[in-house]
């Protein structure tokens, strides 16, 4: 959805994206937020997937069903574990076994850095 930038030294049309957190919608131009949106306007933004996207999102990452979010993983032999409330999670066997080959790269890398 395109919409007009309000903050002075813009004043573009852009795609702006709606930030969940902080329920702002910011220009995709300037990064400012912009300003007298309606709820309205908002909701049909987060329905269009034109949302803020975390850029720190990390590789291997799972739901929690505790936590409710994308959390590390962190594995005790075979059982994967949410890294932040130790809650066990249902993941599949080929996923495991590419985060153990993950994990195993990782640690080849920081034996040759050292």
């Amino acid at each position: 959805m395109l919409i007009v930038c309000t903050n002075k030294g813009c004043l573009q049309t852009t795609e702006a994206k709606l930030d969940k957190g902080t329920n702002e919608v910011i220009c995709a131009l300037c990064g400012k937020p912009i300003i007298n949106l309606t709820e309205h306007i908002k909701r049909v933004l987060s329905g269009l997937g034109q949302i803020v996207r975390s850029a720190e999102r990390q590789p291997f990452q799972a739901q929690c069903p505790t936590c409710k979010d994308r959390r590390d993983i962190s594995l005790a032999g075979d059982v994967a574990h949410c890294a932040t409330c130790s809650a066990e999670l249902h993941l599949s066997a080929v996923f495991l076994k590419a985060f153990k080959q993950h994990l195993v790269q990782l640690e080849k890398e920081k034996k040759e850095s050292l």
